[in-house]
């Protein structure tokens, strides 16, 4: 004895859906943009604020205070020995008229004249 066979049903028709439509195109172009726009703002601002790092000023006198003094620095598998001659400090008047003493190297100091322009780091200036 056959048994009868039952009729399936008809599949139904697939329906294929793109994997994107414009709508998230769009979004998807309009955050790389902002992205690369939050990058380049970052890289470019990055350079204009190391003319903000500092307070310009003329020195208007040279101190050179003997003490003479061995510096030893201590790092990774190196001991490193300095003899260092004493403390070399300009003092620089600033554009508002604050005068600032400036701890320096002796480089710095040598090549530095009374009158000269000169930009004090930001992180050697102590606010009082």
């Amino acid at each position: 004895m056959s048994t009868p066979s039952v009729p399936s049903s008809p599949e139904p028709r697939r329906v294929i859906v793109p994997a994107t439509n414009r709508r998230d195109w769009v979004i998807g172009l309009v955050v790389a943009i902002l992205v690369l726009g939050a990058v380049g703002y970052g890289i470019f601002s990055m350079g204009s604020s190391s003319a903000k790092s500092g307070i310009t000023g003329f020195v208007i006198e040279k101190n050179f205070t003997p003490r003479e003094e061995r510096q030893i620095t201590l790092g990774g598998s190196q001991v490193q020995a300095q003899d260092i001659a004493g403390i070399y400090i300009l003092q620089v008047k600033s554009r508002d008229g604050e005068v600032y003493h400036v701890g320096v190297a002796r480089e710095d100091y040598d090549r530095v004249q009374v009158g000269d322009e000169y930009l004090i780091p930001r992180s050697s200036v102590v606010s009082e």
